[in-house]
């Protein structure tokens, strides 16, 4: 069962985005608590930009500073169309994003459900750590391993029979 589990999760994370069009995002911040909270994921899909509306939970580069994905409800519309002008908002701040969003991109990222605590597997996954597992760890060990096994002395095979 736990082998089902495991390979039916691979598939929906390798396999699942590019045949069904979403993607995951590791939650971070506690800006959407109640709604989700950091260590959840978030599972979004694409959607013409022309269709937002108020209410709706999208993910969108912010206008300003490092231009990061946020993930926030629009709680206003100042322009519709091809490329709309929002205003986002977390659910657990007080106030409204200091900015105007204009959504450039013809398609925008929408919150379609919220998957708890599987932001914190996918943050592990992409973290150094793993990282410099995976990369110098495992391929340092798996040779040394190898080594030992070349240079080892080798037992003599008693010959059947032999006493």
């Amino acid at each position: 069962m736990i082998l089902f589990l495991t390979v039916a999760f691979l598939a929906a994370v390798a396999a699942g985005p590019h045949l069904l069009g979403y993607e995951t995002e590791a939650v971070l911040s506690g800006s959407m608590v109640p709604t989700f909270s950091p260590g959840d994921a978030v599972l979004v899909t694409s959607e013409p930009a022309s269709a937002v509306r108020v209410g709706q939970i999208i993910s969108y580069h912010i206008p300003i500073g490092d231009h990061h994905v946020e993930t926030h409800r629009i709680v206003k519309i100042i322009s519709a169309g091809a490329h709309p002008v929002v205003v986002t908002k977390g659910d657990a701040n007080s106030a409204a994003d200091p900015w105007q969003a204009k959504l450039i991109a013809p398609r925008i990222w929408h919150v379609r459900t919220v998957l708890p605590h599987v932001g914190t597997i996918v943050h592990v996954m992409r973290g150094r750590l793993l990282h410099l597992l995976t990369t110098l760890v495992a391929p340092m060990t798996i040779v040394a391993l190898l080594l030992v096994r070349i240079w080892a002395p080798r037992r003599e095979a008693v010959p059947s029979g032999a006493t």
